[in-house]
């Protein structure tokens, strides 16, 4: 069997919803290094989603599961947007 490692910044993961499941599963695909396109039907969601994410991130950093704060940004636009970490 022929195993080759993947990056996981070369795999981008869509995420439908950014409440407070949606943001739990983009925190977790940014901290393994994915960039992650989110979609959501309410496009007030994204003004909260950036600080629960972060918020998030800050908890994962203080409880060791990162090594560093991952800087990401939010793009919004048309109902979706597209984090990036680093």
């Amino acid at each position: 069997m022929n195993i080759t490692k993947t990056n996981p910044a070369e795999i981008e993961v869509g995420v439908v919803g950014i409440g407070l499941m949606g943001s739990s599963i983009i925190v977790s695909l940014l901290a393994s290094g994915h960039r992650v396109k989110a979609i959501a039907p309410i496009n007030a969601d994204f003004s909260s989603a950036d600080n629960r994410i972060g918020e998030q991130l800050n908890n994962c950093l203080q409880a060791g599961l990162l090594k560093k704060r991952l800087p990401t940004t939010l793009i919004n636009g048309n109902n979706h947007g597209l984090l990036r970490p680093g």
